[in-house]
């Protein structure tokens, strides 16, 4: 279950040289796009990526990946063994926004309408963070895909907080059930992986984020205002808690507080330099 921005796209590539399937599903669940509706303004080759109901999901692969929710794989694939990584929530959520926004018109064309709401992501990040059309993004995206569809989980607004402590307790349960949950920030999680797989894995480093060329240098430190950072804080809440629920499994000597602060001010002076 690829958790976007959360070194999904080189997970697949260990995971397949290592155990070298014979037919590889893969694409996008209907799930991402909100209440967008748009399809037919899709090119072709765009449009066979998307999956608009768990039906269309092939069933006869031996591995799938994707940016599908829990409840599509297990409808199509009840007996599979599941694989997660998490990232330390506002951090994959920062990712996501710099991710989109490096998405050029050019890039967007075969994506019709869809491309002009990625196109938010070229506006602040406030912007970016409090667009109800894109919550399936930006709002606690791990928890959402692993309790999607969830009356408690509106498709096209934030989640009430007043819902937190029903939705974690179930998004727990659901991810006890993965085979295989890991931390992007674990340095060990390449030794865990090849160990759950019983051989060893080589794990490049793949779609990484570049700074778009026609708009001009984010100053990522500014468009961190009180109103930005406190979105940014809301949108990854439950997802921090997932996230340091693995921590505790995977570093149990760690401070799960401690690491996450040196993790989001690491990125924020990364970014910067990118």
């Amino acid at each position: 279950m690829h958790i976007p921005k959360t070194s999904g796209t080189s997970l697949v590539v260990a995971v397949s040289n290592a155990i070298q399937p014979k037919k590889v599903v893969t694409g996008l669940d209907r799930y991402l796009f909100g209440r967008f509706d748009d399809f037919e303004t899709l090119a072709p080759e765009a449009k066979r990526t998307v999956f608009l109901q768990p039906s269309d999901i092939p069933d006869d692969g031996d591995m799938l990946h994707g940016h599908i929710p829990l409840s599509a794989v297990n409808e199509r694939y009840p007996d599979a063994q599941l694989l997660a990584l998490l990232r330390e929530a506002r951090v994959r959520l920062l990712s996501h926004y710099l991710f989109w926004r490096s998405q050029s018109p050019a890039q967007m064309a075969a994506w019709g309408r869809w491309g002009e709401i990625v196109a938010i992501s070229r506006r602040p990040l406030v912007d970016f963070l409090t667009d109800r059309r894109i919550v399936a993004h930006t709002d606690n995206m791990a928890l959402r895909m692993l309790l999607w569809p969830h009356p408690l989980i509106p498709d096209g607004d934030f989640i009430d907080p007043k819902h937190d402590e029903t939705l974690l307790r179930q998004a727990r349960t659901s991810l006890s059930r993965f085979d295989h949950v890991d931390i992007v920030e674990n340095d060990a999680k390449i030794e865990n992986l090849s160990r759950w797989l019983g051989r060893p894995v080589g794990y490049p480093s793949l779609n990484k984020v570049h700074a778009p060329t026609d708009l001009p240098k984010l100053n990522l430190q500014a468009e961190l205002s009180e109103a930005a950072t406190q979105r940014l804080a809301a949108s990854s809440r439950l997802d921090a808690v997932l996230w340091a629920t693995v921590v505790q499994t995977r570093l149990p000597q760690a401070n799960h507080h401690e690491l996450a602060n040196q993790t989001f001010s690491r990125a924020i002076a990364r970014y910067a330099t990118d």
